[in-house]
């Protein structure tokens, strides 16, 4: 929702009621939020409230909080502290999301009948009794609540669809009527390590996840009722799980089955090859693995395949060589293998028949030794901390070979960039120039490692900058893991998802661009250094890239046409060019070291860019030249050499042999950048390659051939060095020109720090009023709590006294209800001894009269 539509609809909720939070149909804001809870100012206007309060609200909940918000349906704590047991909450919630929520039951009359979602995450909730009139409930999240031991029968929760019980620390046991949800989607009971009483069977026919991750005391997974063909992913990592049932051939719709770290299972059913539509499955960690693969190899042509699984971890599971064809046997249709950390010593070489194998994972297999061969369709292979990998695999996956049949992605230990590489710096980045439309490029990254790395990996992000401006949507964030010595990263560009296509070409302009790719660590791992870097050259539009900056010479043309066209009206123009020609064509049988040649020769590339300033003034020019005639014009050795190579009268050079030496000459007349340029470099360097190896009986002399040995072995040096210069002198400019960009800030920075210092000494005075008002407050706390806890105390012997009055008061109750009980019966023994008295007392009077009658001494 856009922000002013979102601030247009609170105003017309403010303006229901401005001066009476209260009466709104929904608060949000802090002060208003306060108000209502703390002043009980809410209404049944009330349909939604959101809390979120500043740390320094406090909030004591009372008996009549909620009590008249009966048609609140939303009810929301982002942040709150809020202390007290809730006495109502209303029964016409759709939504409870609590965290934090501060007692251990609801309310006793809460019935929320139309409540679909429950969140009393990281909470006191101890759910002692069943949940009841929750006929709607459809998400219970009750995650992180440690005053939880138990999940009692939810069977009153018909609808409910997901259930999160994630890292619940005390959690021991969850009631076997979770097994029979029929609506269940989502079960979770991640990192419950106390829960040992999981149902012991289930019959979830919506369930699609289920998630039991670090459950480290549950040792029985659950039997399965039926067929079960919604259940997609089962991971059940870490967990005590000693073995599957037979039952789980039920799943018949599982794509993702993940046991990694499960020490404990003893055994892998068979019926795992029930699972016809499995993708997924990793088995990392697994101890009874090998027993399981035995088992597979002593049935025979019988052995179960598992045809649709695509990904596969084996990591770390003890596997030796002559389990892998029975794994690859088993897994014919793998797009990805993870076999790291094993002990096998070769790589079966049937891996070559696995087609749609793309990623193989080989890290930390310290024992293997050979890689015989590659599958046809690989395109990512991480053989890392494999050091015990011998020279000809390093050197085969490194191969051009290799890359020039695929689109590969390589970790290998090594310490140096591959030679057939057409630019390297020992840098942590790379500059070059492109136009048109971007090369398809390969780069290649030395890791170096000192000393031991103390953390368990490094990661690292390869950046693109296009003309200056970085390009974010195409960087290239990359983990890799602990490395015990020196590695080597290589990859085709085209291997990443986002390089795919014309991924660069919508960011060249019309002329050169300047690309500076480079590799910066994003953690901190001071052991492990990036030592060099390198591009090669894979696919490119003729003459669209450059490893030297084609603007460097401020008075050269951009386009290098323009440039040779240039040479050639000066060379036309002034015999003293041609005199240069001349001599650059003579250097070549010069009985003189290379680098005296060099040396004059740049001495007469200086004379030509001063010739160009010169042409204003006739006499000016005539003094020029001159003086450029006397340079020119270095006395040659005594020894009669004035042709381009000295050849034996009686040997004819070949035609191959004469173009080479053309093709030499016209490249001594052009400017050294120009031969950095890959088309040039190359033919260049196959040039010397080809002039390097005459002899004698070629026609060649001695002194030729050593000269151009020379030249040939220097020429890969000077491309470096020269290139190294021109990024010099191009980080020089523009370090001068930050420089003078610091100079200015400085002098803004020096103005903002005076308005900082007086906004500091204004922040400081009201700091200081602050402080005094603090002291203030705390004083008012303290007494306030003073009086919390007074009152706390009266309250706990006024409670205590209540709970004797009221159990006098039952045993009371119960005398009374047992006197009523024998009332009709005391009635009747009273009218029964009251008759009793009357008859004694009649007869004692008659006895009475009957003896006073009577004489005395007549008696006798």
């Amino acid at each position: 929702m856009h922000d002013l539509i979102q601030d247009m609809g609170r105003e017309v909720v403010r303006e229901d009621s401005p001066l009476e939070p209260g009466n709104r149909s929904r608060i949000w804001h802090p002060e208003d939020v306060y108000e209502v809870l703390t002043q009980n100012t809410g209404s049944r206007k009330i349909q939604g409230m959101m809390v979120d309060l500043p740390d320094h609200y406090m909030v004591h909940l009372t008996a009549s909080t909620f009590k008249r918000m009966r048609n609140m349906k939303i009810f929301i704590v982002k942040n709150a502290h809020i202390f007290g047991s809730p006495q109502h909450l209303p029964n016409n919630l759709r939504l409870l999301d609590w965290m934090e929520y501060p007692s251990s039951s609801l309310p006793s009359n809460f019935r929320p009948k139309k409540l679909v979602g429950l969140n009393l995450s990281r909470s006191c909730f101890a759910m002692q009794e069943p949940f009841r009139y929750f006929d709607s409930l459809t998400s219970m999240d009750l995650s992180h609540c440690d005053h939880l031991t138990k999940l009692p029968d939810i069977s009153g929760v018909p609808n409910l669809t997901e259930l999160n019980l994630d890292y619940c620390a005390n959690l021991e046991e969850v009631d076997d009527s979770v097994g029979f949800l029929d609506k269940l989607v989502e079960l979770r009971a991640s990192g419950c390590t106390k829960l040992r009483a999981f149902p012991r069977a289930i019959r979830l026919p919506s369930l699609k996840s289920l998630i039991l991750i670090w459950c480290s005391s549950i040792q029985r997974f659950p039997d399965i009722l039926g067929k079960m063909d919604n259940l997609v992913s089962i991971s059940i990592e870490s967990s005590g799980i000693e073995e599957l049932p037979a039952s789980i051939g039920n799943l018949i719709g599982l794509q993702e089955l993940c046991m990694t770290s499960c020490l404990g299972l003893k055994e892998l059913p068979e019926s795992l090859d029930m699972l016809q539509n499995l993708r997924n499955l990793n088995i990392e960690g697994c101890p009874q693995l090998r027993n399981f693969l035995k088992k597979l190899k002593d049935m025979g042509q019988h052995t179960p395949t598992f045809h649709n699984v695509d990904s596969l971890n084996l990591e770390n599971c003890g596997l030796l060589d002559e389990d892998l064809p029975i794994i690859l046997h088993s897994f014919p249709k793998l797009t990805s293998l993870d076999l790291s950390g094993n002990k096998f010593e070769m790589l079966s070489s049937c891996i070559q028949e696995f087609l749609y194998l793309q990623l193989l994972h080989l890290n930390s297999c310290k024992f293997l030794q050979e890689i015989p061969t590659l599958p046809p369709n690989l395109r990512f292979i991480d053989a890392s901390n494999c050091t015990s990998l011998n020279r000809e695999s390093s050197s085969s996956l490194l191969s051009q070979d290799t890359f020039q049949e695929r689109e590969l992605h390589v970790i290998v230990p090594g310490a140096s960039i591959p030679t057939w590489f057409d630019l390297c710096s020992k840098e942590e980045y790379m500059t070059f120039w492109v136009r048109e439309k971007f090369p398809v490029i390969a780069l290649c990254y030395v890791f170096a490692v000192e000393g031991e790395m103390k953390k368990e990996g490094f990661s690292c992000e390869v950046r693109f900058f296009i003309n200056g401006e970085e390009l974010f949507e195409l960087e290239i964030p990359t983990s890799f893991a602990k490395m015990v010595t020196d590695h080597v990263w290589l990859f085709d560009l085209r291997t990443l998802p986002p390089f795919q296509g014309k991924a660069f070409d919508s960011y060249l302009d019309d002329n050169w661009n300047q690309v500076e790719i480079s590799c910066e660590k994003m953690s901190e791992v001071p052991s492990v250094t990036v030592s060099w870097c390198g591009i090669h050259v894979i696919q490119q539009e003729e003459n669209a890239i450059r490893f030297t900056d084609p603007y460097l010479d401020s008075d050269s043309v951009t386009e290098s046409d323009n440039k040779e066209t240039e040479l050639k009206k000066l060379t036309s123009n002034n015999k003293s060019v041609e005199d240069f020609q001349v001599f650059k064509d003579n250097c070549h049988n010069v009985n003189d070291n290379w680098e005296a040649c060099e040396a004059e020769d740049s001495q007469m590339l200086e004379c030509k860019g001063n010739e160009i300033n010169k042409t204003q003034d006739d006499e000016e020019m005539e003094a020029f030249y001159a003086s450029l005639d006397a340079e020119i014009f270095v006395p040659l050795p005594s020894k009669d050499i004035t042709s381009i190579s000295e050849l034996k009268t009686d040997i004819k050079p070949s035609e191959g042999i004469q173009k080479a030496w053309k093709t030499f000459q016209e490249f001594l007349t052009k400017d050294f950048s120009e031969m950095l340029e890959p088309k040039n470099y190359s033919t260049m360097k196959a040039t010397l390659d080809c002039l390097s190896g005459l002899s004698a009986d070629d026609g060649v002399s001695i002194e030729m051939r050593s000269v151009i040995i020379e030249v040939s072995r220097e020429f890969t040096h000077w491309s470096c060095d020269y290139s190294n210069a021109s990024k010099k002198m191009k980080i020089t400019e523009a370090s001068v020109l930050k420089m003078h960009e610091t100079t200015e800030s400085l002098e803004a920075n020096k103005s903002h720090f005076k308005e900082v210092m007086t906004m500091k000494n204004e922040l400081h005075s009201q700091l200081a009023y602050l402080e005094e008002r603090k002291k203030e407050l705390e004083d008012q706390i303290n007494a306030i709590k003073s009086d919390i806890r007074a009152f706390e105390s009266a309250e706990k012997m006024v409670t205590k006294r209540k709970r004797e009055i009221f159990e006098e008061g039952k045993l009371l109750l119960a005398q009374r209800d047992e006197l009523r009980e024998q009332l009709p019966r005391l009635r009747d023994d009273w009218a029964l001894a009251k008759e009793i008295h009357a008859n004694i007392s009649t007869e004692w009077s008659k006895l009475g009269e009957k003896i006073n009658n009577k004489s005395v001494y007549r008696c006798f």
